[in-house]
Protein backbone atom coordinates (compact mmCIF):
# COMPACT_ATOMS: atom_id res chain seq x y z
CA UNK A 1 0.00 0.00 0.00
CA UNK A 2 1.32 3.43 -0.90
CA UNK A 3 1.92 6.10 1.72
CA UNK A 4 -0.73 8.26 0.07
CA UNK A 5 -3.36 5.50 0.34
CA UNK A 6 -2.40 4.86 3.95
CA UNK A 7 -2.85 8.55 4.78
CA UNK A 8 -6.11 8.86 2.86
CA UNK A 9 -7.68 5.87 4.56
CA UNK A 10 -6.31 6.88 7.95
CA UNK A 11 -7.80 10.37 7.75
CA UNK A 12 -11.16 9.06 6.54
CA UNK A 13 -11.42 6.60 9.44
CA UNK A 14 -10.20 8.93 12.20
CA UNK A 15 -13.13 10.67 13.94
CA UNK A 16 -10.77 12.98 15.85
CA UNK A 17 -9.48 14.84 12.80
CA UNK A 18 -11.21 17.07 10.25
CA UNK A 19 -9.90 17.49 6.69
CA UNK A 20 -10.40 21.18 5.93
CA UNK A 21 -8.96 21.03 2.44
CA UNK A 22 -6.93 18.74 0.23
CA UNK A 23 -5.20 19.54 -3.01
CA UNK A 24 -2.71 18.02 -5.40
CA UNK A 25 -0.64 19.14 -8.31
CA UNK A 26 2.06 18.10 -10.70
CA UNK A 27 4.96 20.59 -10.56
CA UNK A 28 5.35 22.78 -13.61
CA UNK A 29 9.06 22.09 -13.93
CA UNK A 30 10.21 19.58 -16.52
CA UNK A 31 10.58 16.29 -14.73
CA UNK A 32 14.27 15.93 -15.57
CA UNK A 33 15.04 18.93 -13.40
CA UNK A 34 12.72 18.15 -10.52
CA UNK A 35 12.54 14.71 -8.94
CA UNK A 36 9.13 15.41 -7.35
CA UNK A 37 6.41 14.42 -9.81
CA UNK A 38 3.37 14.67 -7.56
CA UNK A 39 2.61 16.95 -4.60
CA UNK A 40 -0.34 16.41 -2.26
CA UNK A 41 -1.34 18.56 0.72
CA UNK A 42 -3.89 18.00 3.48
CA UNK A 43 -4.97 20.87 5.71
CA UNK A 44 -6.24 19.38 8.96
CA UNK A 45 -7.69 20.36 12.33
CA UNK A 46 -8.53 18.38 15.46
CA UNK A 47 -12.26 17.89 15.86
CA UNK A 48 -11.99 19.44 19.30
CA UNK A 49 -9.83 22.56 19.28
CA UNK A 50 -6.31 22.30 20.68
CA UNK A 51 -4.27 25.39 21.53
CA UNK A 52 -1.20 24.24 23.43
CA UNK A 53 1.72 23.86 21.02
CA UNK A 54 2.98 20.69 22.70
CA UNK A 55 -0.47 19.09 22.61
CA UNK A 56 -0.87 20.06 18.97
CA UNK A 57 2.52 18.56 18.13
CA UNK A 58 1.64 15.30 19.88
CA UNK A 59 -1.68 15.16 18.03
CA UNK A 60 0.00 15.72 14.65
CA UNK A 61 2.76 13.16 15.20
CA UNK A 62 0.25 10.66 16.54
CA UNK A 63 -1.83 10.59 13.37
CA UNK A 64 0.50 8.16 11.59
CA UNK A 65 3.09 6.92 14.09
CA UNK A 66 4.19 4.08 11.81
CA UNK A 67 5.18 6.46 8.99
CA UNK A 68 8.47 8.35 9.03
CA UNK A 69 8.37 11.92 7.66
CA UNK A 70 11.34 13.34 5.80
CA UNK A 71 10.68 16.77 7.29
CA UNK A 72 8.99 17.96 10.48
CA UNK A 73 8.01 21.55 11.20
CA UNK A 74 7.08 21.89 14.86
CA UNK A 75 4.47 24.15 16.38
CA UNK A 76 5.89 27.31 17.88
CA UNK A 77 4.10 29.97 19.88
CA UNK A 78 5.33 33.54 20.35
CA UNK A 79 3.73 36.65 21.80
CA UNK A 80 2.05 37.75 18.56
CA UNK A 81 1.91 34.66 16.37
CA UNK A 82 1.74 30.87 16.26
CA UNK A 83 3.54 28.72 13.71
CA UNK A 84 1.48 25.70 12.69
CA UNK A 85 3.17 22.34 12.53
CA UNK A 86 3.44 20.15 9.46
CA UNK A 87 4.82 16.79 8.39
CA UNK A 88 6.22 15.96 4.95
CA UNK A 89 6.23 12.40 3.66
CA UNK A 90 7.89 11.08 0.53
CA UNK A 91 7.56 7.94 -1.58
CA UNK A 92 8.99 6.71 -4.87
CA UNK A 93 6.38 6.56 -7.62
CA UNK A 94 8.52 6.26 -10.78
CA UNK A 95 11.97 5.17 -11.85
CA UNK A 96 13.93 6.12 -14.95
CA UNK A 97 16.89 4.17 -16.31
CA UNK A 98 19.17 5.74 -18.90
CA UNK A 99 22.13 4.28 -20.77
CA UNK A 100 24.78 6.53 -22.33
CA UNK A 101 27.28 4.96 -24.72
CA UNK A 102 30.46 6.98 -25.18
CA UNK A 103 32.51 6.18 -28.27
CA UNK A 104 35.18 8.78 -27.59
CA UNK A 105 37.89 7.77 -25.15
CA UNK A 106 38.85 11.37 -24.51
CA UNK A 107 35.28 12.27 -23.66
CA UNK A 108 35.04 9.48 -21.12
CA UNK A 109 38.31 10.45 -19.47
CA UNK A 110 37.39 14.11 -19.30
CA UNK A 111 36.61 15.15 -15.73
CA UNK A 112 34.19 17.75 -17.05
CA UNK A 113 32.21 15.12 -18.93
CA UNK A 114 32.11 12.79 -15.96
CA UNK A 115 30.96 15.59 -13.66
CA UNK A 116 28.20 16.41 -16.13
CA UNK A 117 26.83 12.87 -16.15
CA UNK A 118 27.22 12.39 -12.42
CA UNK A 119 25.46 15.66 -11.56
CA UNK A 120 22.63 15.15 -14.07
CA UNK A 121 21.79 11.70 -12.75
CA UNK A 122 23.14 11.51 -9.26
CA UNK A 123 20.85 8.86 -7.74
CA UNK A 124 22.68 5.79 -9.03
CA UNK A 125 25.30 5.26 -11.71
CA UNK A 126 27.45 2.40 -12.99
CA UNK A 127 29.83 2.13 -15.92
CA UNK A 128 31.35 -0.62 -18.07
CA UNK A 129 33.93 -0.71 -20.84
CA UNK A 130 34.09 -2.89 -23.93
CA UNK A 131 35.79 -2.46 -27.32
CA UNK A 132 36.79 1.09 -26.41
CA UNK A 133 33.17 1.93 -25.74
CA UNK A 134 32.02 3.06 -22.37
CA UNK A 135 28.46 2.73 -21.12
CA UNK A 136 27.16 4.73 -18.20
CA UNK A 137 23.88 3.41 -16.79
CA UNK A 138 21.99 5.67 -14.43
CA UNK A 139 18.84 5.07 -12.40
CA UNK A 140 16.82 8.00 -11.10
CA UNK A 141 13.90 7.78 -8.68
CA UNK A 142 11.00 10.24 -8.81
CA UNK A 143 8.86 11.01 -5.81
CA UNK A 144 5.49 11.97 -4.45
CA UNK A 145 5.50 14.43 -1.55
CA UNK A 146 2.59 14.47 0.90
CA UNK A 147 2.29 17.43 3.26
CA UNK A 148 0.10 17.31 6.38
CA UNK A 149 -0.57 20.73 7.87
CA UNK A 150 -2.43 21.04 11.17
CA UNK A 151 -4.41 24.05 12.43
CA UNK A 152 -5.51 24.50 16.08
CA UNK A 153 -9.20 24.28 15.11
CA UNK A 154 -11.47 24.27 12.08
CA UNK A 155 -12.47 27.93 12.37
CA UNK A 156 -8.88 29.17 12.30
CA UNK A 157 -7.99 26.83 9.46
CA UNK A 158 -10.94 27.76 7.27
CA UNK A 159 -10.33 31.47 7.91
CA UNK A 160 -6.70 31.10 6.87
CA UNK A 161 -7.57 29.11 3.75
CA UNK A 162 -10.33 31.54 2.73
CA UNK A 163 -7.71 34.24 2.31
CA UNK A 164 -6.14 32.24 -0.54
CA UNK A 165 -2.97 31.56 1.36
CA UNK A 166 -0.52 29.29 -0.52
CA UNK A 167 -1.31 25.96 1.09
CA UNK A 168 1.81 24.27 -0.32
CA UNK A 169 4.06 26.46 1.83
CA UNK A 170 5.38 24.51 4.79
CA UNK A 171 5.37 27.54 7.09
CA UNK A 172 1.95 28.77 8.23
CA UNK A 173 1.71 31.65 10.70
CA UNK A 174 -1.43 32.60 12.61
CA UNK A 175 -1.99 35.80 14.54
CA UNK A 176 -2.00 34.97 18.24
CA UNK A 177 -4.93 37.33 18.83
CA UNK A 178 -6.98 35.22 16.43
CA UNK A 179 -5.88 32.04 18.20
CA UNK A 180 -6.91 33.45 21.59
CA UNK A 181 -10.26 34.62 20.21
CA UNK A 182 -11.03 31.24 18.70
CA UNK A 183 -9.92 29.49 21.87
CA UNK A 184 -12.24 31.63 24.01
CA UNK A 185 -15.18 30.85 21.70
CA UNK A 186 -14.36 27.14 21.85
CA UNK A 187 -14.06 27.26 25.63
CA UNK A 188 -17.43 28.97 26.05
CA UNK A 189 -19.07 26.52 23.65
CA UNK A 190 -17.68 23.57 25.62
CA UNK A 191 -18.85 25.06 28.93
CA UNK A 192 -22.35 25.65 27.57
CA UNK A 193 -22.45 22.09 26.33
CA UNK A 194 -21.74 20.84 29.83
CA UNK A 195 -24.53 23.01 31.25
CA UNK A 196 -26.98 21.81 28.61
CA UNK A 197 -26.24 18.25 29.65
CA UNK A 198 -27.48 18.99 33.16
CA UNK A 199 -24.09 19.23 34.80
CA UNK A 200 -24.31 22.85 35.93
CA UNK A 201 -22.24 22.15 38.99
CA UNK A 202 -19.33 20.65 37.06
CA UNK A 203 -17.61 22.72 34.43
CA UNK A 204 -14.50 20.56 34.17
CA UNK A 205 -13.25 19.98 30.66
CA UNK A 206 -11.39 17.00 29.22
CA UNK A 207 -7.64 17.27 28.75
CA UNK A 208 -7.89 18.20 25.07
CA UNK A 209 -5.75 21.30 25.14
CA UNK A 210 -8.38 23.71 26.44
CA UNK A 211 -7.26 23.19 30.01
CA UNK A 212 -3.70 24.05 29.03
CA UNK A 213 -4.99 27.14 27.24
CA UNK A 214 -6.88 28.35 30.32
CA UNK A 215 -3.83 27.90 32.50
CA UNK A 216 -1.68 29.84 30.06
CA UNK A 217 -3.92 32.71 28.97
CA UNK A 218 -6.61 33.07 31.62
CA UNK A 219 -4.64 33.12 34.86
Amino acid sequence: MSILTTIQEGLESNPQVVVLRSDQRIPYKTYRYDDVLHKVVYCLAPKEGLYCKDTLQQFLEGLFPDLTPIFTLKFHAAEDWMQCGSLLYSEVIAREESVFTLHDQDAFNSSIQREFFDSWHSSSASSSSRDNRHQITTIVDYYRHILLKLFPDSALGLSYLSENQPIYDRVTLLQMKDVRKSAEANLKSAALSVVDNGEQGNLSLPENGLVSLVKKFFR
